[in-house]
């Protein structure tokens, strides 16, 4: 049995991504600055496969059914929910930290 999660980036999520990248690279003009942190981030997010539950809960998230967690990465932190069942860690955000 796999004992990996599988890591889902929501469209949301998808989105953010893509405003981090056009901020740097066009509004800062550093295209390649912009590609290494995208890396970066999709990088981290990976980590997530194998420790979903490594990192801080986000208290005033909590939900129900299920706690949101914050993964910083440099300037940025990807908010995720895990859903144990079915073993995918849900990436709900990824925003500037100083917004949380």
């Amino acid at each position: 049995m796999d004992s990996k999660y599988e890591v889902i980036v929501t469209e949301r999520a998808k989105q953010e991504l893509k405003e981090i990248y056009d901020y740097i690279s066009k509004s800062l003009m550093e295209e390649n600055t912009a590609i290494k942190m995208i890396d970066k981030i999709e990088n981290e997010l990976l980590k997530l496969e194998t420790v979903p539950e490594g990192f801080s809960v986000i208290e005033n998230y909590i939900r129900k059914d299920f706690k949101y967690r914050r993964l910083p990465i440099n300037n940025y932190v990807a908010i995720y929910r895990i859903d144990k069942k079915e073993r995918k860690v849900y990436i709900v955000r990824i925003i500037v930290e100083e917004i949380i």
